[in-house]
C-alpha cells in the first residue's frame, strides 16, 4: 500500500475500470474503488466527473465562526452549563470555552478579518460572564461546519457502488453522525 499524506486531491476521473486521482499538477494513482469523507461541497467539486448530475443537489452546509479561549478561573467566576450567549453559544470545560457563533451571525460576518471576529466574539463572552483577559484565544472560520439539510442516508454511492461519499452531512451534524457514516461506508465497501 502506498500512503500519501499532505496532498490535496482536486479531481477524480473515471475510466473503464476505475478512477484516476489527481492533484493540481500530478496524478496520485489509479484506483478501483474509493471512499470520500469530506464536506459535501468539496466532494461535489472533487467528484464532479464521477457523481451523477442529481447527486450535485442535496445536503446543504452552513459556515460557523468558532472562538476558543482559556481563562484563569481563580477569580471565582462561575462557569454555567447551558449558557446562551449573543451572538455566541456553547460553553466548554471550566476555564476553557469553545464558542460557536450562530449560523445567521456567521453568514453575515463570513468575510470579516479573523482578528475582528475574534475581538467581537471574545468581547461578547467576557461581557456576558464578567471575565478578564484570556490566557489564550483563537478563532477559526469553518466554511462547511453545520449540516442544514442532511442527505437522509449515511452515504451516497456512485459508479455502481465503487465510489462512496459520506460524512456527518449524510445523517445530521454531530460527530456521531460522521462516525455512523464512516462505519456504514466501510461495511458497504467490504461487503
Amino acid at each position: 500500500m502506498n500512503l500519501q499524506l499532505g496532498n490535496a486531491v482536486v479531481r477524480v476521473a473515471p475510466d473503464a475500470t476505475g478512477f484516476t486521482v489527481s492533484g493540481e499538477d500530478e496524478v496520485f494513482g489509479r484506483f478501483e474503488r474509493m471512499i470520500s469523507a469530506i464536506p459535501v461541497v468539496q466532494a461535489r467539486a472533487m467528484l464532479a466527473d464521477v457523481l451523477a448530475p442529481g447527486a450535485q443537489a442535496g445536503p446543504e452546509m452552513a459556515p460557523c465562526w468558532t472562538l476558543m479561549a482559556a481563562f484563569d478561573h481563580s477569580s471565582g467566576v462561575p462557569v454555567r452549563d447551558g449558557l446562551s450567549l449573543e451572538p455566541i453559544a456553547q460553553p466548554g470545560p471550566p476555564g476553557r470555552w469553545v464558542v460557536h457563533a450562530r449560523p445567521e451571525w456567521s453568514i453575515a460576518n463570513l468575510q470579516r478579518p479573523a482578528e475582528e471576529v475574534q475581538a467581537e466574539l471574545l468581547a461578547a463572552l467576557q461581557a456576558r460572564l464578567g471575565l478578564g483577559a484570556p490566557l489564550v484565544a483563537m478563532v477559526h472560520r469553518w466554511l462547511y461546519a453545520r449540516t442544514v439539510m442532511p442527505l437522509g442516508a449515511p452515504f451516497h454511492a456512485a459508479q455502481g457502488g465503487r465510489v462512496l461519499v459520506g460524512g456527518d452531512w449524510g445523517l445530521g451534524r454531530d460527530a456521531d453522525h460522521a462516525f455512523a457514516s464512516g462505519a456504514a461506508m466501510a461495511r458497504a465497501m467490504m461487503g
